[in-house]
Order: structure tokens, then sequence, then C-alpha cells
């Protein structure tokens, strides 16, 4: 959410003790806008006394706006089946029954659009968020919405990839389970196989051993039939090998 966070700290400090809170205040005062003062006359004298009144460019602390912490729950039901593996951020927003970013109105993204304008673009950081709180004031809109609108989006977003890391690990424990079935299936397809080969080295070598053997007694009956006739012939026909 690094885009919502951009834009949030134009106008928002992350709440901390009070001593914090002043120390950050102040080096936000003196460091960052040392050399930047709301009273940019150049650009936006009209605009001048209404930023005062809105508090100027100062940032608050999100703890003092009252955000209402449960808005941008997502409607899990309603985000139906992905068509391509993961919802676009369109229909996620929808399912936190939050309005599409170009729905128009001020939410965070028309505020980030105001930020880019090249009309405000060579104004201070602070001079453009007070030029931002006019522009809200002037339409009847809050920042404080605005603020809510981001943090809304920011906790569907939120809530979403929780929702598809706990997708994720059921889908990594099945293919774990399915993956190890399949192991146990090969490995006993593979001892069965092994056991059959040592079936068929078994057979060959009993083979081989009733050959050699069978070869023994043929030389013996071979002797016998040479020597029954070797009494009456000079050259024996009778071979012996």
């Amino acid at each position: 959410m690094a885009r919502l966070k951009k834009v949030l700290d134009w106008f928002v400090t992350i709440e901390h003790d009070d001593e914090d809170a002043a120390a950050e205040e102040e080096e936000y005062d003196d460091e960052e806008y040392e050399d930047e003062e709301y009273e940019d006359e150049e650009h936006i004298e009209d605009a001048a006394p209404a930023a005062r009144t809105a508090g100027g460019g100062k940032r608050v602390r999100v703890v003092d706006m009252g955000l209402d912490p449960y808005a941008g729950e997502l409607d899990e039901a309603g985000l139906g089946r992905a068509e391509s593996g993961m919802h676009s951020f369109g229909e996620i927003y929808a399912a936190a029954g939050l309005a599409a970013e170009e729905d128009g109105g001020f939410n965070i993204f028309k505020v980030e659009q105001m930020l880019q304008s090249t009309h405000i673009a060579e104004l201070s950081s602070r001079a453009k968020a007070a030029s931002v709180r006019v522009a809200l004031e002037a339409t009847g809109a809050s920042l404080q919405n605005v603020i809510q609108d981001a943090v809304s989006r920011d906790k569907a977003l939120d809530h979403y990839e929780s929702m598809q890391r706990k997708d994720l690990k059921n889908l990594e424990d099945e293919v774990e389970y399915d993956n190890a079935l399949i192991q146990a299936e090969i490995e006993a397809y593979l001892e069965e196989k092994q056991a059959q080969i040592r079936a068929n080295r078994e057979k060959l070598e009993t083979a081989r051993v009733t050959f050699e053997n069978w070869l023994v007694h043929k030389g013996q009956e071979e002797q016998r039939l040479f020597d029954a006739v070797s009494l009456f012939v000079e050259e024996n026909p009778i071979t012996r090998e």
C-alpha cells in the first residue's frame, strides 16, 4: 500500500505517546519545512485564510481522527471466483463496500490526483496539503472521510492478503498431502518392480545352473556313446564337447 501511504503522509502522522508526538511535530516543522512557510502568497493568496481555518498544512495524528475501525471489512462470499486467479483492486474495494477509484467524489485517489496537479506542483509540501484542505472544505467534503477512505481500502487489501495467504497455505497442505500419497505409490511400485527384477534374475540363475548341470550329464552320456562305438570304427563319429 505504498501508493496510499504516500498520499496519507501529506496529512497524518502515526500515533505515538505525547512526548514522541511532540518531538515528531517539532522535527516535522523544523527540519522538513524549515524553508517552507504556508504563507506562499505567490501561489495561493486566496486560499490562505481558508487553509488556516482548516488547520493549514499541518498534519494531524491518526489517533485523534476517530476513524471507524470496522470499515473496510471484506464480504468474502461476495468476491466469488477470480477469473485470473487474483481479484483486481476494484473487485476487492467493491467487496468491502468502497466506491471504485473512477467513481468521482473526494476519495483518496481524487486527493492523489490533486496533489499531482501542475497547478500546485511548485508549492511547498505544507502548502500543497493546505490547498487540498481548502478544496475539500469548498465542496463540503472532510479530510477525515478521505483518510477513512484510504484506511478502509488498506484494511480491505490487508484482509484480502490474509485470505490469499490462508488459501495458499491450504493449497500447500493439500499439495504436500497429495505428493506424499504419490510418493508412497511410487515407492510401492518401485518395490514391486524391484521384486519382479529379483525374481527374474533368480529365474535366470536357476535356468543357467540347470543348463550347466545338463552339460555335465551330456558330456558323460557322450562319453558312453563314444566308448561303445570306438570298438568298431577307426574314426569315432561321436562328438565330445
